[in-house]
């Protein structure tokens, strides 16, 4: 199944077990490596901290590290060179994964091997040994970012309010001239090629999301739609939510329904919710005031013209749900 930060994630994680027994050799201590990596991820690329009042990165990275650090030795059962080499290797995974710009990875692993920080006696075999696998790991990283890029389609963001966006593709496939505008919306935006498109929407969405994180970037949301065509077909949507099964996505991105396609399909859709996905809810002419319902949703759309725009208004102190009007 096909989601690329999951993917990208478990490659960069089994990667750095590999720099870290490499480098540590007969030193390496599984738990508290993989304790370091584990609080790395969450930091770098899930925005876990305790540092959110500090904008910077690489200072969130460091402090966040550090902390753990003095944690770790505070403990006497561990050894408290071992912990303090991993967190100074550490500052070279900020070049390797993309932190902090890197022109020149031998130049960089040169200096890693006379740093006087680390106390470990390297060998050439080892420098070696990792030039071969921080080339292998930035080349592969790189090649799987690329398998994404295409020029059939491509995201549409309509911003809703501040750092919310409506998410929709745009099919740049060129279709003949024989058939009109209306006949190629109507192709594209029913039955199983709207099931399509919106899956494709997901996917770019995912790879979207990702190089967002790896840029240091996590504060936009997201509302995409969701074909309920496909409501009973469990297989599909097997598939489809599996695109966006990852904590970090299912907290940035919301799926949208009305409120009718809600009230028809209940069960399913709260079964979604249960399973941790963030929905939105349009408020269309069905609606009736049915206020109990609104507390299970992320976000309420509500058209500035509909009949229920008022007493929408008038309760939304009432509305845990952030309240998006539209025009």
């Amino acid at each position: 199944m096909i989601n690329s930060i999951n993917d990208y994630i478990k490659y960069v994680n089994n990667t750095l077990i590999q720099y870290f027994k490499l480098l540590l050799d007969n030193k390496y201590n599984s738990s508290i490596v993989r304790t370091f990596i584990n609080k790395y991820i969450d930091v770098r690329y899930y925005n876990i901290t305790t540092k959110k009042y500090d904008k910077d990165l690489i200072s969130r990275i460091n402090k966040e590290l550090n902390s753990l650090s003095k944690d770790l030795i505070s403990d006497e059962n561990n050894n408290e060179e071992l912990i303090k080499n991993i967190n100074a290797l550490f500052a070279y995974v900020l070049y390797i994964d993309d932190c902090i710009e890197c022109k020149n990875i031998d130049k960089l692993i040169d200096t890693l091997f006379i740093d006087t920080n680390i106390k470990i006696e390297f060998t050439n075999e080892q420098k070696a040994s990792l030039k071969k696998l921080i080339k292998e790991f930035i080349r592969k990283k790189h090649k799987y970012l690329d398998l994404y890029k295409t020029n059939d389609f491509e995201l549409e963001f309509t911003r809703l309010r501040y750092k919310i966006y409506k998410v929709d593709i745009i099919n740049n496939i060129e279709i003949s001239k024989l058939y009109s505008d209306y006949a190629i919306n109507k192709a594209f935006n029913e039955g199983i090629a709207l099931e399509n498109k919106i899956y494709v929407t997901y996917i770019m969405l995912n790879n979207y999301i990702l190089n967002n994180m790896i840029k240091g970037y996590y504060d936009d949301n997201y509302i995409v739609d969701y074909p309920v065509s496909m409501i009973n077909k469990s297989k599909k949507n097997i598939k489809y939510f599996n695109a966006l099964d990852n904590e970090y996505l299912k907290s940035k991105v919301s799926i949208l329904f009305t409120y009718k396609d809600y009230k028809e399909n209940e069960n399913i859709i709260n079964n979604f919710i249960s399973n941790g996905y963030n929905l939105a809810l349009y408020i269309d002419d069905s609606f009736k005031n049915d206020f109990s319902s609104l507390i299970l949703f992320n976000y309420i759309i509500v058209s500035d013209d509909s009949i229920y725009y008022d007493s929408i208004m008038e309760s939304r102190k009432d509305i845990s749900a952030k309240i998006i009007v539209s025009r």
